[in-house]
């Protein structure tokens, strides 16, 4: 398994929200499957040499936490905060 934090920093007005989600990534035994996946490049440029959303989500086993945030953005945590901002006002 390997752990990814997103971080997220919303300024609204003079103030500046911050917080940090966390996914937890298990992946299945992928020694047969690395050699081909490794081929298509498509790990170049990636952080951790993988997409979840694309050719190695096959390698996933299972995910503790909130997909989107192994994609890049915790969309529900954002759009819950952001709900909580808008409430506040």
């Amino acid at each position: 398994k390997h752990i990814v934090y997103t971080a997220v920093a919303i300024y609204n007005g003079n103030s500046l929200h911050t917080f940090c989600e966390k996914t937890e990534v298990y992946f299945k035994d992928i020694s047969s499957m690395i050699d081909e996946y490794l081929d298509s490049g498509e790990w170049m440029g990636k952080a951790g040499s993988y997409g979840i959303q694309g050719k190695a989500s096959v390698f996933v086993e299972r995910i503790v936490g909130d997909k989107d945030t192994v994609i890049g953005l915790p969309v529900m945590r954002i759009k819950e905060f952001l709900d909580y901002l808008q409430g506040k006002s």
